[in-house]
């Protein structure tokens, strides 16, 4: 799942408003100049390996509004081959900002691309779902 946010109150309306505290979504939030840019939000879902390291190899955001498109590729750190630390499932996700799209592009391209990398033999990132109902309204 992705979003694109291009305001300060409609993150209230994500996950994150009961996947982090209120004072880091305000952190999140006061960094953000959102004439200027959106928070773009990654949410990888259920994963039993992954260490918790995310990059982002490439982001692209066309259009605002009623359709935004978001095109992305993604790498997800897990345990390397061979580590003998048990599996536990986790929930990975990334905010990002990104400049806010030029209003002139209309494209519509929207893609995914999602791998992994060996990310060494490390205690995992672990956590629950979050079925917050509001979580479809931004997609």
């Amino acid at each position: 799942m992705s979003m694109i946010i291009d305001n300060g109150t409609d993150i209230q309306e994500t996950f994150l408003s009961t996947a982090l505290t209120d004072t880091q979504i305000k952190k999140i939030t006061a960094e953000v100049n959102f004439e200027k840019e959106v928070l773009i939000i990654i949410a990888i879902g259920a994963r039993q390996t992954a260490t918790g390291a995310l990059v982002v190899t490439s982001l692209t955001v066309r259009n605002l509004g009623k359709k935004p498109s978001l095109s992305y590729s993604i790498k997800i750190g897990v345990l390397e081959k061979g580590c003998k630390l048990p599996s536990k499932k986790s929930y990975p996700f990334i905010v990002l900002r990104k400049q806010r799209p030029n209003s002139q592009n209309k494209s519509r391209g929207r893609g995914r691309s999602r791998g992994n990398f060996p990310d060494g033999c490390k205690k995992q990132v672990t956590g629950t779902p979050n079925n917050h109902p509001e979580n479809s309204k931004l997609q």
